[in-house]
């Protein structure tokens, strides 16, 4: 089966409330690391329940025909006490229909709480048509149970 590398290009929505370094103040520059290993001297955090980063995806590549699955690394810091925080990652075809099912991402996810480290949300069994894969943004939302 093909595969291709999409990286993030767009800032969809901004609520995380830090974005390190503060220039630029986009967000997406933050995370879009790629293939290669993970840049984690720049990095979006909130601590704020419910609050989202979104991002828009580059278009696919042209001779794309067809779109089964999406794989997002998340890299991640989560340092809650109580072990309840958890990212909750989903799939976004443009903007209000969502694709595929919620992926929950918790410390565990990350090798334990107060662990950085990668973990890939997967949405699978796909079928998007180039035109609809070129619309994707990927939301991120901070969740404590």
């Amino acid at each position: 089966m093909p595969t291709a590398t999409i990286l993030v290009d767009a800032d969809v929505t901004t609520g995380w409330d830090t974005t390190f370094p503060a220039s630029p103040t986009t967000h997406f520059t933050k995370v879009d690391e790629g293939t290669v290993s993970p840049d984690d001297t720049d990095y979006n955090e909130t601590t704020i329940q419910d609050d989202i980063d979104e991002y828009g995806f580059q278009d696919t590549p042209a001779n794309l025909s067809q779109l089964t699955q999406v794989t997002v690394p998340v890299r991640a810091l989560l340092t809650d006490a109580s072990a309840t925080a958890f990212i909750r990652v989903s799939l976004w075809r443009s903007g209000p229909t969502q694709v595929g099912v919620d992926v929950d991402l918790n410390g565990a996810s990350f090798g334990g709480y107060g662990t950085l480290g990668t973990a890939n949300a997967v949405f699978a069994s796909l079928t998007l048509t180039k035109p609809q894969a070129d619309t994707l943004s990927v939301r991120f939302q901070f969740k404590t149970a």
